[in-house]
């Protein structure tokens, strides 16, 4: 599951990723329900196999430009924080990112209906997984069975998901502040096997540093 968020500004944007961006999330989410920040801010899921390993409940888009200063925001996985975010809007409309103000103008949640083969795209970067520097399909399957485990408790010994190519892959540098800048690949991907785990890839996002802005595709 997935919110779309459609946003508008009085004048043109072109941070679309960033801390900015995600300090404004964690305010609407801090409106409504602050131990869930919290808990996004220092935690998530802990799992533990060889080493810890948190999932944190929050993942989302970087801005996507839309005609006539308006911009989409994709925001999921967990429904903890898109019903804090649906409540926030109740109460407040306003989106602040930086000093740029943004007035949410819809809210649409998205159920995937996906079958046993999808080819997603990046709506954010997918940052690799550590220790490696470029996108590998086995090495992305594996960190989505450890985000399996963490969630459900269980050990994935049957994990009937494949990606079976990555298409026009891209490699892109984006800065999260002024100190800090990250590697990553926009692309298509292409997915085989149960459909409820092609899902659970599309909710809970690709890579690493996915409660930053990054691995969500669509």
């Amino acid at each position: 599951m997935k919110l779309k968020l459609l946003l508008e500004s009085n004048t043109p944007y072109s941070k679309f990723f960033g801390k900015d961006l995600y300090n404004g999330i964690m305010a609407k989410i801090n409106q409504v329900n602050p131990d869930l920040g919290v808990e996004i801010h220092s935690g998530g899921y802990v799992h533990y196999s060889n080493k810890a390993f948190v999932l944190k409940k929050l993942i989302f888009s970087g801005l996507l430009p839309q005609e006539k200063k308006k911009y989409l925001l994709y925001l999921g996985w967990h429904p903890d924080v898109i019903n804090a975010i649906l409540d926030a809007v109740n109460n407040d409309s306003t989106f602040k990112v930086g000093d740029n103000v943004f007035d949410i103008i819809d809210t649409t949640i998205i159920d995937s209906f996906l079958g046993d083969t999808e080819l997603f795209r990046t709506v954010s970067p997918i940052i690799p997984v550590a220790g490696q520097s470029d996108l590998y399909g086995d090495m992305l399957i594996a960190n989505l069975r450890r985000k399996y485990e963490a969630v459900t408790g269980k050990k994935a010994d049957s994990f009937n998901l494949r990606i079976k190519e990555i298409i026009d892959k891209c490699k892109v540098k984006v800065k999260w502040d002024d100190r800090f800048g990250v590697w990553g690949y926009k692309c298509h991907i292409l997915f085989e096997g149960d459909p409820g785990l092609i899902e659970f890839a599309s909710n809970v996002g690709l890579g690493r540093r996915n409660s930053l802005g990054f691995g969500m595709v669509r």
